[in-house]
This record gives C-alpha cells, sequence and structure tokens, in this order.
C-alpha cells in the first residue's frame, strides 16, 4: 500500500468502533480476514473425502531433478522475498546439489502428505483496490498474501501433475484458463445481443457477482472434484494437510498480527490457486 493510502487509514471507523494506531488496525485486520476465512461451513464434505481417500488408486508421484528444474525456471524473476527471507534468485542460480535435495524433500511431502509448520506461511497485506473510493471501507480492500517462494516451486510442481484431469466445467470456464479470457466471454455475450438485436428481439440477461467468490471456496468440495477428476490421491492429501494446517498473519505497516487458521477460501498468493478455482 502507498504512504498516501496508509496515512489516510491510519484511523478506521467500522460498525463496532474506532480503531487508530498500528496495533489496533493490524488487529481488526486479523480479526477480519480470520472471520472471512473461517466462514464457510464444510457441509459434511470433509469427512466424505476422507472416505474417498481409501478408494481411490495412487499413482507413482516421484519428483525429479527434471521436474525441479521445470518449475523452478517457469517462475519469475525479481519478487519480493517471502516470510523466511528466501528470494526465487536463491534458487534460480542455485548449484544442481540443491535441486537434487529438493526432489529428495518434496518426493518425501508427497510420499508422507507432510509438509513442515515454516513452509506454510503465509503473511497476508491489505491492499486497497479504488484510490478513489472510501479509505475507511473495509470492502475496499483486498487481501495480498506473500507465502515462500519455495512453496511456489512445489505448487508448480503440483499444477503440472494436475493441469491434465479434465473437468465438464472446464470448457465453460474462460477465467485462468490458457488461451482463454473473460474479454473473450465478454465478445462473446455482446455478440449474441447484437444477434438479436439486429432481428427486432427484445435480450434479457441475469449477471451473478459471487462476492469474496475466491475466499470462500468450500475447499473440501474442491479435493473432491479433484479426486473425481482423477488426480491421484497423494497429490489431493497433500494439497488437503496443506490447507487445513496452513497458518495466516497480518501485515499492517512495520506490525504483524498473530497467526490464525484459514478454513475456507482458495489459498492465498498461490500459483495453483487460479487452476483449482477454475
Amino acid at each position: 500500500m502507498n504512504k498516501v493510502s496508509c496515512k489516510k487509514a491510519t484511523s478506521y471507523v467500522n460498525k463496532i468502533g474506532t480503531c487508530v494506531g498500528e496495533r489496533e488496525i493490524c488487529e481488526m485486520w486479523k480479526d477480519h480476514f480470520k472471520s472471512l476465512y473461517n466462514s464457510v461451513p464444510d457441509g459434511g464434505a470433509r469427512s466424505m473425502f476422507q472416505q474417498n481417500c481409501v478408494t481411490v488408486e495412487n499413482v507413482n508421484c516421484n519428483v525429479t531433478v527434471r521436474d525441479i528444474v521445470d518449475a523452478v525456471c517457469a517462475l519469475s524473476k525479481g519478487k519480493i522475498a517471502g516470510p523466511n527471507g528466501l528470494f526465487m534468485e536463491s534458487f534460480i542460480y542455485a548449484c544442481p546439489e540443491l535441486w537434487i535435495h529438493l526432489s529428495l524433500f518434496f518426493t518425501a511431502c508427497i510420499k508422507h502428505c507432510f509438509l513442515p509448520d515454516s513452509f506454510m506461511d503465509v503473511v497476508i497485506t491489505p491492499l486497497i483496490k479504488n484510490k478513489g473510493g472510501n479509505v475507511t471501507d473495509i470492502n475496499n480492500y483486498r487481501a495480498i498474501a506473500l507465502s515462500n517462494v519455495d512453496t511456489k516451486i512445489l505448487e508448480r510442481l503440483l499444477l503440472s501433475k494436475t493441469k491434465e484431469s479434465v473437468s465438464e466445467g472446464d470448457k465453460y470456464q474462460f477465467g485462468f484458463k490458457a488461451g482463454h479470457s473473460t474479454s473473450m466471454c465478454t465478445g462473446v455475450v455482446k455478440k449474441v445481443i447484437n444477434y438479436y438485436i439486429d432481428k427486432g428481439s427484445h435480450v434479457f440477461a441475469c449477471f451473478v457477482d459471487l462476492t469474496k467468490a475466491f475466499d470462500r471456496v468450500n475447499y473440501w468440495k474442491l479435493f473432491n472434484q479433484l479426486l473425481r477428476d482423477g488426480v491421484d490421491v497423494y497429490l489431493v492429501k497433500l494439497l488437503a494437510y496443506w490447507y487445513v494446517n496452513q497458518e495466516v498473519s497480518v501485515r499492517w505497516l512495520s506490525t504483524r498480527s498473530e497467526s490464525f487458521h484459514v478454513g475456507n477460501g482458495s489459498k492465498q498468493g498461490g500459483v495453483l490457486s487460479q487452476y483449482l478455482f477454475t
């Protein structure tokens, strides 16, 4: 967030009262995001997922050094360091020995469906969406997540192993899909509308705005869908462990809040999140 926005938002008025100072505002944001990311009940999808994991067969999910090299080369340089202080350049310009260790490490993580706690550390910073709007409106901010860059390597690996799955809904999805865009979808809608108007017909359209769509995903239903799409059970179980055990904190200026659990939503700042949302 720029200095002007931070200065304007230093005093925030919400329905409860007034928050003044870094600590109070940081705690206010923590309470807001904690409530948002724990607002969707699993609806029995968690127990269904546990049952489905028993009946789905797995395939070989070894991570090779070639996989590591491809994943690292696909990621961008010049990005900010994660909570652990590492930059992506640390892996891009690393020696081959590090890639060997990473292949062994990620293979073990997949086989045991486990990730270290420090690996899953995420820091959220509220970022204003409309600078000309009301800077004291909590809905005028979106969450920008900062995760460790080594998690992006793992997500890129998982993306390469899961993107071959095909869902019936994929062909109707325009956003977050290679070779497609929301502008393409808009063009199709306009073409259809113009066709009927030119024929002298009325056109009635209905638009649905899914508020906080990414943030309110029931990820247990998502994991069940991945199993139905044929994604390897070990990969899905690893994702489930990751989502259930991720700890998120909020940073406001120089103040960082305590961590909290995330019960719903696509993982913030994830390379894989756009594919999973699709």
